[in-house]
């Protein structure tokens, strides 16, 4: 039988799921993440990437159709840096605490009060620390991993920092996803099993950029950012970390 190539269009882009060497796309279950409801943001590395020469990336599409692009908006002097080894996106930490040092905005800011969020991540371990961040962070809202201190964590204010211990992480990719709801608990899973859960604090969630004002530690590859305004259910978070798998 002639290789097939499946999937289906999304917000202009091909989505194929898997990949088989015999029947080519490979897309026996069709899950995508936007097949679960509450899906408000989801950036793919291999998708939607508007690049120059130099493979330096100005634009990624929110592919869940909320138009919620990530952009460079050019205060910084390092872009996010496409991948083609791996086909991901590499995020260069240049140190520094101005908060116009985001790496990627994002086009229509997030504010939720329930939320579940997925990264694919390989951390560049060349410091103390290594990993990344979403959100505003030390100043408003983020969600980071700190793989040097084996930590992941979610902060609300400078003075309200809510950690979990996800044990040592190797330089290789890991898929970890947070859940947070507004005034009840905070857990993290990494590579589908959870990690822990600690009490969470009450507040909205602000999400206005990737990988913000943070150091050289933070740095490292990513494949794939999924965000959901609701807390999903188990076999939910289950489908979305086979998919991260992929």
């Amino acid at each position: 039988m002639a290789n097939k190539k499946k999937g289906r269009w999304i917000n202009g882009s091909w989505i194929g799921v898997g990949w088989d060497a015999t029947e080519g796309w490979n897309n026996t279950t069709n899950f995508l993440p936007t097949d679960i409801s509450g899906c408000v943001l989801w950036l793919d590395s291999r998708f939607g990437l508007t690049k120059d020469a130099n493979e330096d990336i100005s634009n990624h599409k929110d592919l869940s159709s909320n138009g919620h692009d990530a952009y460079y908006d050019g205060v910084i002097g390092t872009k996010p840096r496409w991948v083609t080894s791996d086909q991901s996106v590499y995020w260069q930490g240049i140190g520094g605490s101005d908060p116009g040092e985001d790496f990627l905005q994002i086009t229509n800011p997030l504010t939720l009060n329930d939320l579940t969020v997925f990264f694919r991540h390989k951390p560049k371990l060349d410091a103390t620390y290594a990993g990344f961040a979403l959100g505003d962070h030390g100043v408003l809202d983020s969600v980071d991993v700190q793989a040097g201190t084996s930590l992941a964590r979610m902060v609300i204010s400078e003075a309200s920092i809510m950690s979990v211990n996800i044990g040592s992480l190797s330089s290789d990719w890991f898929n970890i996803c947070f859940v947070r709801n507004q005034g009840g608990n905070f857990s993290v899973y990494l590579n589908g099993a959870l990690k822990g859960t600690v009490a969470s604090l009450g507040g909205a969630f602000h999400i206005k950029s990737l990988n913000g004002p943070l150091g050289p530690e933070h740095s490292g590859w990513n494949k794939q950012i999924i965000i959901y305004n609701r807390i999903l259910s188990e076999k939910e978070l289950q489908d979305v970390f086979k998919f991260l798998n992929m």
